[in-house]
């Protein structure tokens, strides 16, 4: 997961603070769960049927870079 801002100077206090809530205290509802799993069973399916070659790659990049 990749949390990101765009802002101008004035505003990091802000950004800092709604950066904080998201990453430390997350609500995320059971709906939102179920959705998401559908979503990655729905493109693991695709990704089964129609391997896209650039994907995978980066894929194993990332596992090789980051193996947790």
């Amino acid at each position: 997961m990749i949390h990101a801002v765009s802002l101008q100077k004035a505003g990091l206090e802000t950004a800092t603070e709604l950066l904080s809530q998201a990453v430390l205290h997350p609500h995320i509802t059971d709906d939102e769960i179920s959705y998401t799993q559908q979503a990655i069973a729905f493109e693991l399916e695709s990704l089964h049927m129609n391997p896209n070659k650039e994907f995978i790659m980066m894929e194993m990049i990332h596992a090789v870079c980051c193996p947790y």
